[in-house]
C-alpha cells in the first residue's frame, strides 16, 4: 500500500533522526504526504464482505466505517475532495459514504491495509484509543440533543476524529511516540508530546485533517479539544468535543462529583449554549454510561 504520497509502496515510516527543528520540519513533511492509515482487520474484513452483499447499502458501510476513526477520516476527506466542485462541505460520515459511494469505500479500506493495531505496539494502548473516539463521538450527540444545537455531524464527527494525529504521529515516528507514557490524557499528554516530539498530536491532526482536505470546522476541533480557548473559528463545534473529551474520556464516571465539574467546565457549557439543567443531565447519563462504549450504541447514531 502507498502510505505516502511520492514514496515506493511500503508500510514503513521514513526514519525521522534528525533534532531540534530539522526533526520537526521532516515530521511536518511526512504528515503533509500521509496518505492512508491503518486499518482495523474487522473494519477490512466487515467491508469486504458489505461489498460482496447486494444487500448492504451506505448505511450498512457507515456503521462499520463510524468504528474505525482513522479510515473515518479518510473517507470524509475523499468525500469533500468530490464535492469541491460543487462547493458544499461533506461534514459527516453517512453523507461521506453516500457521497463516493460503495466502491470508493472499499478502495479506500483495501489501500489502508489491516493491522492487528489492538496488539501491535505494547506501548500504545489502541483499544483505549479507539473507545475514547467513540465515547467522545457518542458525548457529542449527547451534548447537542441537550443544546437544541443546529451542529449535527460535524460536531460527532469532529469528535469521532479528535485524536487522530495520535494515530498520525505513531505512523510518521513511531520510534519516538512510543516514549510518549501512554497513561497520559489531557494537557499532561500535551506537554509530553511537545518535549518528546516537539509538536502535539492536536497539532499533528490538524494539519492531516487540512491535508485530506477535512472541513475547517472539524480541523478547528481536532486542532484545539485540549485548549479550546484557543480556537479563531468554529468555537461551538470545539466546545462540544472538549466538552466531551473531557466528560466521556477522562474525568467522570460513577460517583463523579457534579458541582466541582460544573465549576471546571462552566466556559465550555456557556458556550455551547446548556442551561444547567440540561448540563447535569447530560454529565449524569455520561458518568452512568462511561467507560463501556457497546452501551451508548443508542447514542451513537450517524443520521
Amino acid at each position: 500500500q502507498n502510505v505516502y504520497r511520492g514514496e515506493s509502496e511500503t508500510r514503513e515510516a521514513p526514519r525521522v533522526e534528525a533534532s531540534g527543528g530539522s526533526k520537526l520540519s521532516e515530521i511536518l513533511n511526512l504528515v503533509g504526504r500521509l496518505d492512508v492509515l491503518p486499518c482495523l482487520p474487522s473494519t477490512d474484513r466487515r467491508i469486504r464482505e458489505a461489498a460482496e452483499s447486494s444487500g448492504a447499502g451506505t448505511d450498512v458501510l457507515t456503521r462499520i466505517i463510524v468504528q474505525d476513526p482513522p479510515i473515518a477520516a479518510k473517507v470524509l476527506g475523499a468525500a469533500n475532495s468530490a464535492s469541491l466542485r460543487l462547493k458544499e462541505k461533506v461534514e459527516s460520515v453517512d453523507s461521506a459514504v453516500s457521497s463516493i459511494g460503495k466502491d470508493s469505500v472499499c478502495s479506500i479500506v483495501r489501500s489502508a491495509g489491516a493491522i492487528d493495531l489492538l496488539n501491535r505496539n505494547v506501548n500504545f494502548h489502541y483499544h483505549s484509543f479507539w473507545e475514547d473516539a467513540l465515547n467522545c463521538a457518542a458525548g457529542a450527540n449527547l451534548i447537542l440533543a441537550a443544546s437544541n444545537s443546529e451542529q449535527n455531524g460535524g460536531a460527532f464527527t469532529a469528535a469521532l476524529l479528535h485524536d487522530i494525529g495520535r494515530i498520525a504521529l505513531l505512523e510518521i515516528v513511531p520510534d519516538l511516540y512510543i516514549q510518549v507514557p501512554p497513561a497520559l490524557s489531557g494537557n499532561d499528554l500535551v506537554r509530553a508530546e511537545e518535549d518528546i516530539i516537539g509538536i502535539s498530536h492536536g497539532e499533528i491532526g490538524y494539519r492531516l485533517a487540512a491535508s485530506w482536505g477535512i472541513p475547517s470546522g472539524i480541523a478547528e476541533a481536532i486542532r484545539h479539544h485540549h485548549q479550546p480557548e484557543s480556537a479563531s473559528e468554529a468555537q461551538d463545534i470545539v466546545a462540544i468535543v472538549a466538552l466531551s473529551e473531557a466528560w466521556a474520556c477522562n474525568r467522570i464516571g460513577a460517583g463523579s462529583d457534579w458541582e466541582r465539574e460544573l465549576a471546571r467546565s462552566r466556559e465550555l457549557i456557556d458556550r455551547i449554549g446548556l442551561s444547567i439543567e440540561a448540563a447535569s443531565g447530560v454529565f449524569h447519563e455520561m458518568a452512568s454510561l462511561r467507560p463501556a462504549y457497546f452501551r451508548w450504541n443508542e447514542h451513537a447514531d450517524v443520521a
